[in-house]
């Protein structure tokens, strides 16, 4: 691949260059592959993407999982961070170019590189975001939606027209074919501004409708230069003639002669009409109609269109209102679709009659039938009845959702159809479908467009974004590979031991824990269990200096659940930690942890004790070992209290009431592991459980959590190591901003208070109390506190401490040798040393 990509010499032969990769797998599986080198990018230093381009405004990504995408979002995001010299136009083509399809797709936007970094922030953390589009690609039909009259504003096109040559020319040409009706120019008319005299006119009829018909087919035009193309179509009122002509039911001069028709003579009809729309079901409206009031549309099981005289419909809406209905009188100049429409209707139809029809080339759901249309739609009659008659809207959606389309494109100059079209759709329909507009009234139309673009990919709508992206000037740069969630299927050894009872021990039931003794003569309590990276494999992912450690929430929770099995009322009220456990990947670590009796405070002390054995050794290989050596280390001591005398004197509760917290600023947490890892600490997966992080002044405040590989176990714990040491994190990366002076490990937990157990995720406090010590406070994402510790001291880690925690404890026949051999040629012969692609003397 790198000598496709120029990386070294190739020769030119004059035609794209190929290599050939073959693999031979041991199983008889072959596998062969040519590759062909990408088109060199054109040089050009010129920022310009070129006339109408929108700009590097795109980002697309895709994975199999949740999780991968939001992995590929934080690797993205701090790869761009580090090198700034790469233009967020070559991040956008080398994405498009680069990456596959997956179905679990997210399109992040914005009009820079830091708006399009901090939507990279908001796809990594999950959080909602205006800048990062996600969804999950499926199948089903695409339906366009032309909206109807009333939703036309002063300026709506301007944006596009400036920004997409293709939007340009296509509204030329209608504006211009319909220019000749209207004796103005209908462009100048929609391009107006708000307030202005030429802006009023946009409000009448006869330019009304024109306008509408000339945006929705240039919006049509957009789209499908932009590779999104309908399967069926439906429109609302006027809107229906702006599907008919993209449809091919009539030309661009027959369309524009008739919608200029139609909007004269409707708007020449009298005055004193007047449309509301109430809250009622068709059936409803209708028993309290008169011959002077029709039903002019069906929007939705519950939204109908009245129009009619006046009078009559002021009687209805007070009718509607008095039932507590919800009812809007509409901003219109007549009555459509009502009998006031019956003097234009012969005129109308004599206009038809002159354009010269053809079958639709793309399916139309009828206004009139609510059906797909037939051979009538193609008629003059058929757009005569379309003025006067009811606009059956709801029953169009429904037979879209027949049809099997699953995404509603709307089509208009703002988002009027979606919401209807959603009330009309089945609950499953309705809480899958996608609804999207291509502009809004109060969004720039560059925005709404790119957003719209972007969810229909998201949901799988085919998008042609090399339209947008492939500018002359972009070039492909390298970007960081796919990020694989691996899983393990390999089975984990059986850990839980057997008959206890034979042996004298009473069994205890938890991860790290295995059995228990009471001591005779009142000396207390035994507890013993067994741990080993193979048993319990995510220990490996807690290391420090290259040495993987037994961690000291480990320690703590021995004590707790130790604590809670002799006394219920016994808390650990503070701990120690001496001496580093190592564990290397042959060891197995036997834990023996001792209680005392109480003291006249109630008052207990506790001891850990570790030995380690080769986890590969037998039985025998074992008690032979016990008998030569006896190589106890005591790693921890700690005390135990009871427990309503420690919530008695325990302070008031640290954690604040809002979250996140009021006047904190958010910390980009993203590379708080990678930093971590550069002082030291080497956390695996199942340790990197910080999710966000802020601080206000000396606060830290965090978010920590276990990853899904561990959170089936969290149960089993009073709380689970890793999400503890998650915790302290915290503590680590507020020194991560003060001098070196080597990675602090804690030493010592005081004042500790556990409220509540195998709580997961937690919202955590940290504050500094002083030198080398911190207060940590943790609650549930309730508020509800977990655990209190007025004091968590750390030191300096001791490198030789370390180094013999972590060097290898066994002894082994087998070991791997390194043996330097000279060879001396004889005779003055000469030796050839055959290296890797050339050859050397």
């Amino acid at each position: 691949v790198e000598l496709l990509r120029e990386a070294r010499p190739w020769p030119e032969v004059g035609r794209p260059r190929r290599g050939a990769v073959s693999s031979f797998g041991a199983s008889g599986t072959n596998a062969h592959l040519i590759l062909q080198a990408p088109p060199t990018a054109v040089e050009n230093d010129d920022d310009a993407a070129g006339e109408g381009d929108p700009g590097p405004g795109v980002w697309l990504l895709s994975a199999k999982s949740d999780e991968a995408l939001r992995e590929q979002a934080r690797d993205l995001g701090g790869w761009l961070r580090e090198r700034p010299e790469l233009a967020a136009r070559d991040v956008a083509f080398s994405l498009l170019r680069g990456r596959a399809r997956l179905q679990r797709r997210a399109v992040v936007i914005g009009s820079d590189r830091e708006e399009l970094l901090a939507g990279l922030r908001a796809l990594a953390s999950g959080e909602p975001s205006a800048r990062a589009i996600e969804g999950v690609a499926g199948p089903g039909r695409v339906a366009f939606m032309f909206t109807g009259q009333g939703a036309q504003r002063p300026g709506m096109g301007r944006d596009l027209y400036e920004r997409f040559p293709a939007f340009a020319a296509a509204l030329d040409e209608v504006c211009g074919a319909l220019d000749a009706h209207l004796g103005c120019s209908l462009r100048e008319l929609m391009f107006a501004e708000q307030g202005s005299p030429e802006a009023g006119l946009l409000d009448q009829t006869r330019f009304t409708q024109p306008a509408l018909f000339a945006l929705e087919v240039a919006l049509h035009r957009l789209l499908e230069s932009q590779g999104v193309r309908p399967d069926v179509l439906i429109g609302h009122s006027i809107g229906e003639l702006a599907a008919a002509h993209v449809a091919g039911v009539f030309s661009l001069s027959d369309g524009a002669a008739l919608v200029a028709a139609r909007g004269r003579l409707m708007g020449a009809l009298a005055d004193g009409g007047a449309m509301v729309s109430i809250e009622a079901s068709e059936q409803e409206a209708r028993e309290a109609l008169d011959e002077r009031v029709s039903v002019a549309a069906v929007n939705g099981p519950r939204a109908i269109v009245l129009s009619g005289d006046a009078d009559a419909i002021e009687a209805l809406e007070r009718l509607w209102r008095e039932r507590g209905r919800k009812t809007k009188r509409l901003n219109v100049s007549h009555a459509f679709h009502s009998p006031r429409m019956a003097p234009m209707l012969e005129e109308l139809q004599e206009c038809a009659e002159q354009v010269a029809f053809s079958p639709p080339r793309i399916p139309i759901v009828s206004n009139l039938s609510g059906r797909l249309a037939g051979e009538e739609i193609a008629t003059a009659a058929y757009w005569a009845r379309h003025v006067r008659e009811t606009v059956r809207f709801a029953d169009g959606v429904a037979a879209l959702e027949a049809e099997g389309v699953t995404r509603f494109v709307e089509l208009g100059p703002d988002s009027v159809l979606c919401a209807m079209a959603r009330e009309s759709l089945s609950e499953e329909a309705g809480s899958h479908a996608l609804l999207a507009p291509t502009l809004r009234a109060k969004r720039g139309e560059r925005d709404a467009l790119l957003a719209l673009l972007a969810e229909a990919h998201v949901n799988g709508v085919p998008v042609d974004w090399g339209v947008l992206l492939a500018t002359p000037s972009a070039r492909t740069v390298e970007l960081p590979t796919y990020p694989f969630q691996r899983a393990r299927y390999w089975l984990d050894p059986a850990s839980a031991p057997g008959d206890l009872s034979a042996a004298g021990l009473d069994p205890v039931e938890h991860p790290l824990l295995s059995a228990k003794l009471r001591l005779p003569n009142e000396q207390g309590w035994l507890f013993t269990g067994r741990v080993s990276l193979r048993t319990h494999p995510w220990l490996a992912d807690h290391a420090v200096m290259g040495a993987c450690l037994l961690p000291g929430s480990a320690f703590l929770e021995l004590a707790s659940h130790a604590a809670g099995e002799i006394d219920a009322d016994a808390a650990v009220e503070e701990i120690t930690f001496e001496t580093p456990l190592g564990l290397g990947p042959d060891d197995a670590v036997q834990i023996h942890l001792t209680i005392g009796e109480a003291d006249e405070r109630s008052r207990r002390t506790v001891a850990i004790h570790t030995r380690v054995q080769d986890a590969t050794s037998t039985a025998a290989d074992a008690q032979a070992t016990d008998a030569e050596t006896d190589e106890w280390v005591r790693n921890a001591t700690a005390r135990l209290a009871p427990a309503a005398s420690l919530a008695a004197t325990a302070p008031e509760p640290a954690m604040p009431d809002a979250w996140p917290p009021p006047g904190a600023e958010r910390l980009d947490g993203e590379f708080l592991y990678d930093r971590l890892a550069e002082a030291g600490y080497e956390y695996g997966p199942a340790f990197q459980g910080v999710r966000s992080i802020w601080r206000r002044g000396e606060e830290l405040f965090g978010e920590v959590a276990l990853d899904s590989a561990q959170n089936d176990e969290a149960p089993s714990f009073a709380l689970h190591p890793a999400l503890l040491d998650a915790a302290f994190h915290l503590g680590l990366r507020a020194a991560l901003d003060e001098p070196a002076r080597g990675p602090q490990v804690p030493i010592s937990l005081q004042g500790l208070g556990l409220q509540q157990s195998g709580a997961a995720p937690l919202r955590v406090r940290v504050a500094r109390e002083g030198h080398g010590r911190v207060s940590l406070h943790a609650s549930d994402p309730t508020g509800a506190p977990v655990i209190a510790i007025d004091a968590v001291i750390t030191a300096t880690v001791d490198a030789e401490a370390l180094r013999r925690a972590a060097a290898p404890r066994h002894d082994s026949l087998l070991a791997l040798e390194w043996v330097q051999t000279p060879i001396a040629p004889a005779n003055g012969s000469r030796l050839r040393v055959a290296l890797l692609g050339e050859a050397a003397a």
